[in-house]
């Protein structure tokens, strides 16, 4: 009987030491964990930590070896979440110089769209996008992607957005780095791309994004939070690239509107020369897809004594 129960003991100790096995899976679960949760769980940076534009150069020079639609549309959805308290990335704007045609080109479209006669303007500096940058960017391949799929790459034509600006963006001796400021109009453009939930209820032709041939037109609507009473500080205005190819001429006003007719891709709304309602020519587009801005006027306005401002 004892000689029974000593070969039944070590076959139980020799089970046991099979168990020391089982330790594999052990490591293995610390080193999935790292790399899941550097690869996957990518915080999204926070505002004012400049963690955001280390993050954007990462992925624009990934950008520049790759070349891969893919890598643009993962840092897209990075860039692009649901909640707008959140902050998303701006494309980089250069300086133009007046030797450049782009320079030539919108300097020349801003002084024909300076059509008010009260008032006239200086540029100070023009900065256009970065094509790569804008083509990264999340706002800018929305714009692509619907002139490409709806048009066949048609050309979108230049018009002006003048808004609120609350720094000193693009100023003389300042950064071209958009501010985090909410109340910053101009930069949360810069950031976010135009948004639709932004626009003022009860437009003359609706809730939509509103942009101008005249650039005078545009400049009623510039404001400065920080000199709100200062007229000769620099002020600044969007060019924006705007799908209006297909317009529908209208006559009157139409507070309702969300979009335009079928066959139509925004609305114009007609000069009383024209036997329309407004004094000066005004286009409307109600996707935010439609309209881009890619570059930015710094300019200086002087007012002609004895004229009243009115858009």
């Amino acid at each position: 009987m004892v000689k029974s129960k000593s070969p039944k003991t070590p076959p139980k100790k020799k089970a046991t030491t099979p168990a020391a096995s089982t330790p594999p899976p052990i490591p293995t679960p610390m080193v999935t964990t790292p790399s899941t949760s550097t690869s996957t769980s990518t915080p999204l940076p926070t505002p004012g930590s400049g963690s955001e534009l280390d993050y954007w150069r990462f992925a624009r020079e990934n950008y520049y070896k790759t070349e891969d639609e893919d890598l643009v549309d993962e840092y897209a959805v990075h860039s692009t979440p649901d909640t707008s308290g959140l902050w998303e990335y701006a494309p980089e704007f250069v300086p133009l110089t007046r030797f450049d045609p782009r320079f030539n080109e919108i300097a020349n479209a801003f002084h024909e769209g300076w059509i008010h006669p009260h008032k006239r303007a200086d540029i100070i500096a023009i900065y256009h996008v970065m094509e790569d940058a804008f083509r990264m960017w999340h706002h800018g391949q929305k714009f692509n992607r619907y002139l490409k799929s709806a048009y066949g790459w048609s050309k979108p034509k230049m018009k002006f957005h003048g808004t609120t600006r609350a720094c000193t963006f693009g100023n003389p001796g300042s950064p071209l780095e958009p501010c985090w400021n909410e109340a910053c109009h101009f930069c949360c453009i810069l950031y976010r791309g135009f948004r639709l939930e932004n626009a003022k209820f009860g437009g003359m032709f609706g809730q939509g994004i509103y942009s101008s041939d005249a650039s005078s037109k545009a400049d009623h609507y510039v404001k400065n939070l920080l000199w709100p009473l200062a007229i000769s500080a620099p002020r600044a205005i969007l060019v924006c690239r705007v799908v209006c190819d297909k317009p529908q001429r209208i006559v009157g006003p139409d507070y309702r509107r969300r979009e335009p007719d079928a066959g139509f891709n925004c609305v114009e709304a007609l000069t009383k020369k024209e036997g329309g309602s407004v004094k000066y020519p005004e286009t409307v587009v109600y996707r935010e897809d439609a309209i881009a801005p890619v570059a930015i006027v710094i300019y200086e306005k002087q007012y002609i004594k004895g004229v009243k401002d009115s858009p």
